[in-house]
Formats: C-alpha cells, structure tokens, sequence
C-alpha cells in the first residue's frame, strides 16, 4: 500500500515538472521570437486570409504586431469575419484575388494610400515597398493557358 501510494505521487510530481518546463519552454520562445522580430513601422500583405494558412499567418503576424494587410476573397464571408474578430487593429481586409487584374491594383492602391495616410512611408520607399522584388508584371492569362498546354 504504501509502495502504491509512492509511485502515484511520483508521478504527479513527474507530470507536474513535465508541465512546469513545457510551461517554461513556451515562454521563453515567446520570448526569443519578439526579441528578435521588430515588427514596429513594419507592414505585411497576405494573401489567402480567408482559411488555412494565410489566416494563420495574418493572425500571427498580427498577434506580433506587423500592420497587416489581409488579402480576403469575399470580404463579407465567414473566413473574413473570423479572422477580424481574432485580430487588432492592425490587421485590414482587402478584397484581393489574385487571378483579377483589377483586384490586384485595387489592392495595390489601398494599401499605398494606408501607408500614405498612416505616415509611414514617404512616396519613394512606398514605390520600393509595394511593387515588391520582382518588377516584372503578371503574365495575361492567356499565357498562362498557353503555357499549360491549354487554348491560348
């Protein structure tokens, strides 16, 4: 009996000091990844915001406190508004598909004219910013077919 009695409470005091440095380990990453990341003055476009990773990643980014520009494809839908309800306000919808010309530039636009407002960026860092690394355009979307195989 008491042999039993000391195996359970070793191994609550087992599960309890497993709990304890898990706890710790959680922390102190948390600590590290916001040490490390500067995320004030910065902003960020994601795209897929509606599910799945890119809502994750627009959350997370959020939580960190990057401004964060959410590309949605129905900025009414159940994806958009669950993403604005666990977020700050840090974090604004864009209605963006990026199959759409016109919803890219749209796009584009909101997000030149935020950072405008916001004063964080002056004209020239903006043009940097938002066209991106790649200067090329989109390909049409007849290419695209094109190149697949399908009919141009």
């Amino acid at each position: 009996m008491e042999h039993d009695l000391i195996l359970v409470v070793s191994a609550q005091v087992l599960v309890i000091g497993a709990v304890a440095v898990g706890i710790g380990v959680l922390l102190l990453r948390n600590l590290v990844c916001r040490s490390r990341i500067k995320a004030r003055g910065r902003a960020v476009l994601v795209t897929g915001c509606d599910r799945g990773v890119g809502f994750e990643l627009a959350r997370h980014l959020d939580a960190l406190g990057f401004r964060v520009f959410a590309g949605v494809l129905d900025p009414c839908g159940a994806g958009a508004a669950r993403l604005q309800g666990c977020t700050s306000v840090l974090t604004q919808l864009l209605d963006l598909d990026v199959t759409c010309e016109r919803k890219v530039a749209a796009a584009t636009a909101q997000v030149r004219d935020a950072l405008r407002v916001s004063g964080e960026a002056t004209p020239r860092e903006l043009q940097r910013r938002v066209t991106g690394p790649c200067p090329r355009p989109w390909p049409a979307r007849g290419t695209l077919r094109a190149l697949k195989g399908g009919e141009a």
